[in-house]
């Protein structure tokens, strides 16, 4: 600012922001907002050049909103210098040889699994593997992302901040929420390598929150960020500079819409929550377990210690999948979103290379991967790549669907009066619909006016839904020659389920 008396403080106060400017120690104005919207801070700091004709409004902005980033998104400590080898150094020597043999485990996936769940997790072993693997892929040129799907208070973001737990701290950046401008605010060298656990993503569906990802989605397709940006150098003069972030980045998030922008699904591998009354069996199962005898906060720091010495155990090494070819050849290949869709898969099958590297084979200094890399990816992506290219929905949608089939064949229907036939909230009925109506399986016949609902009914001519059928092991093995390990895992539903 200008004038050099004029500070300016911003604290959070619930979903927004108190923003107070002083003069000499004194309170000249202050206000609650948003003050992540450029629009709120514009009409405030209008109102207050209008008292202080000489505020730098624009300085002004950039201040407010460097003081956003800092409180919304926690960087790597930065409080110690100390290298990843220098705390793998200071770990007990017990809880090296705990991760050294978790990591040359025929069990290894297994282990993970089940640490998980000893944590708290109740089932989701498929899903916790895969966030591990996201976690993991961080090590890796291009890192794997992952958005988490559920209903409210099925598990997401509880799943995800578990195992985002069992990252090294230093290679973790949880961010509650992201506002436009944040990635560009990190510290330089920040984002490299590093694993983002972003949060809930925001219900609204507007400008503003799609220039919020706008970042987050080139830092995932180009693994870096560049930006023009205005900047108030000596004399008061203001050149224009560029600011670059570098990464690559892996990245994880949570949400309940069934509606994402497309530019953000793409860069995503679309990850389901079980909704099933089973899983809400094994959850308030294991709430009363909590709740009915002391638990072991030393075990737990212990899984937790363990997990991060095997991650920095982990050296960042290339990976070769020598049979990407064949696979790509019987990739299912008739929707555009198959482009990125065998990228994801890959991303996987080298992230699982890189977490089981003491078990691989080498290559110029390359980690080859296996057919248990594929054989443990095809296993955990089939039904989100299903999703991807409009092959089926969600097994919530799934039972609508069949509800819908024996109750409704014949009769129009509001998500409302489904909502109290099935137990559940409206918000949750739509998306499901919302899915239902992307593949074909229901037409909309009046879209919602103002508190009148949406009119729906079943598709007549609807065709059941398929999985993606990827090629077995067996199958590559007999095209590309290769042989399974001798430690090959076989995650069957019981085994991970």
């Amino acid at each position: 600012m200008n004038d050099n008396v004029l500070t300016i403080e911003v604290k959070p106060s619930g979903s927004r922001h108190r923003v107070t400017v002083l003069k000499g120690g004194e309170v000249v104005a202050m206000d609650v907002f948003n003050a992540g919207k450029a629009k709120d801070r514009n009409d405030f700091l209008t109102a207050v050049q209008k008292e202080y004709a000489g505020v730098d409004v624009q300085a002004a902005d950039r201040e407010i909103l460097r003081q956003v980033n800092a409180e919304q998104t926690s960087a790597p400590a930065a409080e110690t210098e100390e290298t990843p080898e220098q705390k793998l150094v200071a770990t007990p020597e017990a809880i090296r040889q705990e991760a050294e043999a978790m990591l040359t485990s025929p069990r290894l996936i297994e282990v993970v699994a089940d640490d998980i769940a000893e944590l708290g997790v109740a089932g989701e072993r498929e899903l916790t593997v895969t966030v591990y693997l996201v976690g993991t892929s961080r090590l890796l040129d291009e890192p794997a992302a992952a958005i988490v799907q559920g209903p409210s208070s099925s598990g997401k973001s509880y799943t995800n901040d578990k195992v985002t737990g069992l990252m090294p701290p230093e290679a973790v950046i949880r961010a509650t929420k992201m506002t436009p401008q944040a990635l560009f605010h990190m510290a330089p060298g920040s984002l490299k390598h590093r694993f983002i656990s972003a949060g809930e993503r925001s219900r609204l569906q507007d400008d503003e929150a799609a220039e919020a990802t706008r970042a987050l989605r080139e830092m995932l397709s180009e693994q870096r960020l560049s930006k023009l940006m205005p900047v108030k150098v000596e004399g008061g003069r203001i050149e224009t500079r560029k600011i670059e972030q570098e990464g690559p980045i892996a990245y994880v998030e949570s949400t309940t819409q069934s509606q994402i922008f497309e530019e953000d699904l793409n860069r995503c591998v679309l990850l389901n929550t079980d909704e099933r009354p089973e899983q809400t069996r094994r959850i308030i199962d294991r709430i009363a377990e909590a709740h009915s005898m002391v638990g072991s906060g030393k075990e737990m720091d212990r899984i937790r210690q363990k997990h991060h010495a095997a991650q920095r155990m982990l050296a960042r090494q290339p990976v070769i999948v020598q049979f990407a070819g064949v696979l790509s050849k019987r990739f299912p290949a008739e929707r555009v979103e198959a482009r990125r869709a065998f990228g994801h898969f890959l991303r996987f099958v080298e992230a699982s290379a890189l977490l089981h590297q003491r078990q691989r084979k080498r290559q110029n200094g390359a980690i080859l991967a296996a057919l248990d890399d594929y054989q443990l990816v095809r296993h955990l992506l089939t039904t989100p790549l299903s999703r991807l290219l409009g092959r089926t929905v969600s097994d919530g949608a799934n039972r609508l669907h069949e509800r819908l089939r024996a109750q409704h064949l014949e009769k129009l229907f509001e998500a409302p009066h489904l909502a109290v036939d099935t137990c559940q909230h409206v918000r949750t009925i739509n998306n499901y619909l919302g899915e239902l109506h992307r593949i074909g399986w229901v037409q909309l016949i009046e879209p919602r006016k103002g508190p009148k609902a949406a009119v729906w009914r079943l598709a007549p001519d609807w065709t059941e839904g398929a999985s993606v059928i990827l090629p077995t092991i067996e199958e590559i093995q007999r095209e590309c020659g290769f042989l399974l390990s001798d430690n090959t895992q076989v995650l069957t539903g019981e085994a991970v389920g």
